[in-house]
């Protein structure tokens, strides 16, 4: 790379070296001689990260970043467009992403095309909070092991504390049911649940047959936010005919069972003239989970009070009106949504997530009528709830 550069160009960086160190002896500052000879600006390059850095779903760092990439964490540049580069890396949470991150915040390195992205970036502050996964402690059984030797050390000592709490304690509220913490790919149910018959195939039958008679139409529980939609109304009616309202869809959920999913599936099948049969239902469409798929808030009109105030998902999950049972998503899997106009393109972030049915049960027995509250995570502060009500029970049935 240096070959190509202008002997005028090296001659004058070393001078200002020179001039920096002064009597000092050269070699030792050899080390910024990379960072000013190799800008990352080709697609395919390796960079690594300058300092603590924000990663953006789009190449505006006045949005919410994706991830903060930590110092030295390496990544994989695929494009340039202007002062950033759109890179690869490895979230912890939802697997290989892109996204957007300002050049001046990274260095280009010798290339790694065989390696994946660096690991360094989940442990980059999350831009949701989620507890602690369980991985890392299995894998790290042999450096438990020091733990026996200091804790019966002094033996005089009163007992360390443990965090069980002891049984004459009252209970300050329920115990929270257990979930895994939201991976990129479904967390495994156990084998229990993977045997047990979700359909029959009398059952399977007559919901292939309710999805073709639908063809393209929607099944399961469909959920809107008709409080947002009334405060367009009112937006539309109150702003003059020159001017565009300002406005936002607000967040949306599409609810199945396995039963409404595989009539779905065949719905959405008879709409393209696709055949659709018992034989092609796999065991993943009768997974014993519900699935929850949450739409964005997007902006009605792509101007900057409407972008404002839109947002994409970050989280979901369901609880009980008194917050005494929590239940966490199975698995969490980003897709995109795309607003356009004639002049420009935003993108914005929904989630389809899956939850264990046994859960669920839990959940709407913890209460008289069954109901129970689906709370979707926006960015910032933003939290939108919507409730399952007894009217709605029908179409999870």
């Amino acid at each position: 790379m240096i070959n190509s550069i202008p002997k005028y160009v090296i001659s004058l960086t070393a001078a200002v070296i020179l001039a920096t160190v002064g009597t000092q002896d050269v070699s030792t500052q050899s080390y910024l001689l990379p960072v000013l000879l190799e800008p990352a600006s080709r697609a395919g390059d390796s960079v690594a990260v300058l300092s603590n850095s924000p990663i953006y779903l789009l190449p505006d760092e006045n949005r919410e970043p994706l991830r903060i990439a930590k110092l030295g964490s390496i990544l994989r540049v695929k494009e340039r467009s202007g002062d950033w580069l759109n890179v690869e890396f490895q979230d912890p949470q939802f697997g290989r992403r892109t996204g957007y991150i300002q050049a001046r915040s990274v260095r280009a390195i010798e290339s790694t095309a065989d390696a994946p992205p660096a690991p360094s970036v989940p442990n980059a502050a999350p831009v949701i909070a989620r507890a602690p996964e369980p991985a890392p402690l299995a894998r790290s059984a042999t450096a438990a092991t020091p733990m026996p030797k200091a804790l019966p050390a002094p033996v005089s000592a009163p007992p360390p504390p443990t965090p069980v709490p002891a049984p004459t304690e009252p209970a300050a509220r329920p115990t929270p049911i257990p979930v895994p913490a939201p991976t990129h790919e479904p967390a495994p149910l156990p084998d229990a649940d993977r045997r047990a018959p979700v359909l029959s195939d009398r059952e399977i039958a007559d919901a292939i047959r309710i999805g073709t008679r639908l063809k393209g139409g929607l099944s399961g529980l469909r959920l809107l936010d008709s409080e947002q939609g009334f405060m367009n109304a009112l937006a539309a009616a109150s702003t003059p005919n020159y001017r565009a309202p300002s406005g936002r869809t607000g967040f949306s959920l599409r609810v199945y069972t396995p039963k409404t999913w595989v009539e779905q599936l065949a719905s959405n099948a008879a709409k393209e003239y696709r055949p659709f049969t018992a034989a092609d239902v796999s065991d993943e469409m009768l997974e014993p989970v519900m699935r929850v798929i949450v739409y964005p808030d997007k902006p009605t009109y792509i101007n900057g009070a409407s972008m404002s105030i839109a947002s994409s998902a970050s989280h979901v999950v369901l609880r009980d009106e008194r917050k005494n049972l929590v239940l966490q998503p199975l698995s969490k899997e980003p897709f995109t949504d795309v607003v356009s106009s004639a002049l420009r393109d935003m993108a914005y972030q929904g989630l389809e997530t899956k939850f264990p049915m046994s859960g669920v049960s839990q959940l709407r027995s913890a209460t008289n009528d069954g109901e129970f509250l689906i709370v979707v995570i926006g960015e910032g502060t933003r939290e939108r709830i919507f409730k399952v009500k007894q009217k709605h029970f029908s179409a999870l049935e």
